[in-house]
């Protein structure tokens, strides 16, 4: 339902930044109130991402520039984009209702580095669009990028150094 009237015609600007404050609002509510089959989708998806990653891969058109600021005037380019972009928002959605059993277990090593990772993406969600507009696309990027790079190469909490790191 959120792409009926995207796909129907390619919406001139602004669009973009209504459909994000769509999908937000969509996924809230997906939240409150989950899809039937939820955790049963999410463990398909988390089990067979490597084949609609790939897929995803696929649909995407390299040099197209920004299809939600610039849409194509086709229906096809539009649909592909958006295809994508609605496996991406359900696997977001569902993945974590599949629960730990389900998925694919992460390290203990790296689960002590990921208590940023919902910080920063709330971060790169609120601002990445104003870092595109503010600055050109290599450093813009590298501006939403580099928090999550500096949280990875920090010290996970907790760890101790090793004997003469510092030193001493």
């Amino acid at each position: 339902m959120l792409y009926l009237t995207r796909l129907a015609r390619a919406e001139p600007r602004p669009g973009s930044e209504f459909h994000l404050a769509d999908l937000y609002c969509w996924a809230a509510f997906e939240r409150l109130c989950p899809l039937a089959g939820h955790a049963a989708l999410g463990r398909a998806l988390a089990q067979w991402w490597p084949v609609w990653g790939f897929a995803c891969g696929l649909l995407l058109s390299p040099g197209a520039g920004v299809p939600f600021q610039h849409p194509s005037e086709l229906l096809l380019p539009r649909a592909r984009f958006y295809l994508v972009e609605a496996v991406l928002a359900l696997a977001f959605t569902t993945v974590p209702r599949a629960g730990p059993r389900g998925t694919h277990p992460i390290p203990d090593s790296l689960r002590a580095r990921l208590p940023w990772l919902g910080s920063w993406a709330l971060f790169a969600f609120c601002s990445h669009k104003a870092l595109l507009v503010l600055l050109p696309a290599p450093w813009a990027l590298l501006a939403v990028s580099a928090p999550a790079l500096l949280a990875l190469a920090a010290p996970a909490p907790g760890a101790r150094c090793p004997e003469g790191a510092l030193g001493a």
